[in-house]
């Protein structure tokens, strides 16, 4: 039997025993830029949000799990942060559409 070292671990997750992997590089240091910008952008469309009944929580949400999901280097989290920042802008253009 292989000594525990000398199994391949997979690739772009961190393994942890006990612990699903998550997507590490969404919030690896490259990835805090992506993270930093977007929330800048979230934070400047917030005013035009006012103007769509509720969709300024979605931009409060999505700015919430960036946090998080730093906080935590958690990518899954980064991923859903990202897909409810996309929802909020298409809910956005088309409430003001």
């Amino acid at each position: 039997m292989p000594s525990r070292a000398a199994v391949p671990g997979p690739q772009g997750l961190d393994a942890q025993p006990g612990q699903v992997g998550r997507p590490a590089p969404l919030t690896c240091a490259l990835a805090h830029l992506d993270v930093a910008l977007t929330c800048l952008l979230i934070g400047l469309t917030m005013p035009p949000m006012e103007l769509v009944p509720f969709s300024a929580n979605g931009g409060g949400l999505a700015l919430t799990l960036f946090g998080l999901a730093l906080l935590a280097e958690d990518g899954l989290m980064a991923l859903a942060a990202y897909l409810l920042t996309g929802t909020t802008l298409a809910l956005v253009v088309i409430g003001l559409a």
